[in-house]
């Protein structure tokens, strides 16, 4: 089924916009004239410019009509579908990157430390893994050193060994950077192609198109010239 973010609101007016302009077109620029109407089998005449008139007229709501509730829908939608798809992809990756991190940081402690606290460190310095700022992995290191320090005196280490478990827990930051999955992943080709052509179907065929329509109808009542080089567009079709 076609991705459709138009309401059926909008679907009714565009195509009454597209009827109506399409034929104020067709008397502005052939002169088709209907100048009477069998209504129960008595002739009404008609002034010869009633219908152009009640066209125009027709045409200026229609579209007010359609660009209102157009701009409703394109506020409402605003690509949730694609960007949906993208924050879902991203937050996934941030979630294994973590996840990664987590399993880096207790591999390594529980070398040192019981595994339940190995875990529940390693837990709570995971989050940090896509932090900001340059200093990051210092900060990194620093909350280690100060979950740490309260089992130092029970670990089975000297001071260089411990430095080294402190340096050990940046270099399993920077391996998951390296191996997680990136947060904010690469557009896939197809996917961009995608998102490119339903913009396309989307705000040119469906929505500027009646509007370009209906621009020309109010433009070709509005001045004679306009017709005229109507006409002379049609005609050489």
């Amino acid at each position: 089924m076609a991705f459709d973010p138009l309401s059926d609101s909008t679907r009714k007016y565009r195509r009454a916009t597209i009827s109506v302009a399409a034929a104020l077109i067709a008397v502005q620029t052939f002169h088709v004239r209907i100048t009477e109407l069998p209504v129960a089998g008595i002739k009404i005449e008609l002034v010869d410019q009633l219908i152009p008139v009640a066209l125009f007229l027709s045409v200026i709501y229609l579209t007010i009509a359609f660009a209102v509730c157009l701009t409703d829908d394109v506020i409402n939608f605003g690509g949730a579908t694609f960007i949906d798809e993208r924050v879902r992809e991203s937050e996934e990756n941030v979630r294994s990157g973590k996840e990664l991190f987590a399993k880096y940081l207790f591999d390594l402690f529980k070398r040192y430390i019981p595994k339940d606290d190995a875990d529940y460190i390693a837990k709570e310095i995971a989050p940090l893994l896509y932090g900001l700022g340059s200093d990051i992995e210092d900060a990194i290191a620093e909350l280690a050193d100060d979950r740490l320090k309260q089992f130092k005196a029970s670990l089975p280490m000297s001071e260089t060994t411990y430095g080294e478990l402190i340096e050990n827990v940046r270099r399993s930051y920077r391996a998951a950077r390296r191996d997680a999955p990136q947060s904010f992943p690469a557009v896939r080709p197809g996917l961009r192609a995608y998102y490119y052509f339903r913009v396309f179907r989307v705000y040119v065929l469906e929505a500027a198109f009646p509007l370009v329509l209906a621009t020309i109808a109010l433009a070709a009542r509005a001045s004679h010239r306009a017709t005229e080089l109507l006409q002379y567009l049609l005609s050489s079709v």
